[in-house]
């Protein structure tokens, strides 16, 4: 957490050189600040943060606002990690249908079959809003 009052203040030039790095990008930063101007909120919102906390600092509101910020961390953290293992499931279902069909070209075909149909459906149930994601 760093306060920042003025567009002249070194952190936004400390803040933009983590986010632009590869290994920090990810850096959850959360600006306290005092200051009334927009010039400067306009440019923190530029240098994607995890918040923003404005003066007057209420101890109960910043509590909340970094727990926030640290949840939705956790649930990006979530995300990417369940998303890799459904990449790694594809390719399973796939190796396993291609070791199949080599074994049983009528199988192999079944299981490709069965996920393009699996997959319309979650497409199908997406669209008409069973599903968030």
């Amino acid at each position: 957490m760093v306060e920042i009052n003025s567009l002249e203040d070194p952190y936004i030039k400390v803040i933009q050189i983590i986010k632009k790095s590869v290994l920090t990008r990810s850096t959850p930063i959360v600006v306290l600040s005092k200051a009334k101007d927009e010039a400067l909120y306009q440019e923190l919102s530029k240098l994607d943060l995890m918040g923003i906390i404005q003066a007057p600092f209420h101890k109960g509101v910043m509590h909340i606002e970094i727990r926030n910020a640290l949840n939705m961390l956790k649930n990006q953290r979530l995300l990417d990690n369940t998303q890799d293992l459904q990449a790694v499931q594809s390719v399973m279902i796939s190796s396993l249908a291609s070791l199949t069909e080599y074994r049983d070209p009528e199988t192999g075909e079944h299981i490709k079959r069965t996920q393009n149909y699996v997959k319309a459906l979650a497409i199908t149930l997406k669209r008409q809003g069973f599903f968030c994601r």
